[in-house]
């Protein structure tokens, strides 16, 4: 099927924005939005020696901008998006292509979904997903869930489950691991921590390390 012009001119926009922003001003020194003239950054060359990687899941862009799921045919989780561990491989070995010097770290990945068959099957997919990258010679030191417990999910609020941990807050209970794939997690990738909030993963994605985008 043929893709709509206009789509793939605004995937290229967006890619712009959330990748070539941020892997431009740490690889090169210069600071550039699609919409204006670059700005010279040479103090943000080679800031950080350790990049953080947000990766949930790619994204559809239609001709106006929106986004949707990706594949359209894909099942998806609480965001109404579809997790895809294989893009979390894509993103690491892109990162790495464009900042072969720095040691990576997935800064946050998860799904929000209550079935936690499926969460298991994610997170071991997820986890092989780092291992070959690490056998490609990606430098990744690292790997933090998103999160331990459920929150507040975007714009669907508190109706989106993303923790392998069941948490009574309104009871002031202590947290409770209750679901199988937190056990799993664990004994895939050994000791394995859970992004500390979600404002530090949200951090990330604004400011535009997330997975790859694709016309729809």
């Amino acid at each position: 099927m043929a893709v709509d012009a206009a789509a793939r001119d605004e995937a290229r926009l967006w890619e712009s924005v959330l990748w070539d922003t941020w892997l431009r001003a740490l690889g090169e020194g210069e600071f550039a939005l699609p919409w204006r003239a670059p700005v010279e950054r040479p103090d943000l060359q080679g800031l950080v020696d350790l990049v953080g990687v947000v990766a949930d899941h790619p994204v559809g862009i239609d001709r106006h901008g929106g986004f949707h799921p990706y594949p359209a045919d894909g099942r998806t989780d609480g965001s109404g998006f579809c997790p895809v561990p294989e893009e979390l491989g894509v993103v690491l070995r892109r990162v790495h292509e464009a900042l072969p010097d720095r040691d990576l770290v997935v800064a946050a990945t998860g799904a929000a979904t209550d079935d936690d068959d499926w969460r298991d099957e994610l997170l071991t997919a997820t986890v092989d997903q780092v291992e070959l990258a690490v056998a490609d010679g990606v430098p990744v030191t690292g790997l933090f869930h998103d999160s331990l417990v459920d929150g507040y999910e975007w714009t669907r609020g508190l109706d989106a489950p993303r923790g392998p941990a069941v948490c009574l807050l309104r009871r002031l209970e202590r947290c409770r691991p209750s679901r199988t794939s937190s056990t799993a997690l664990a004994t895939t990738a050994g000791p394995v921590s859970s992004s500390p909030s979600r404002s530090a993963s949200t951090a990330g994605r604004s400011a535009g390390i997330s997975s790859s985008t694709s016309t729809a």
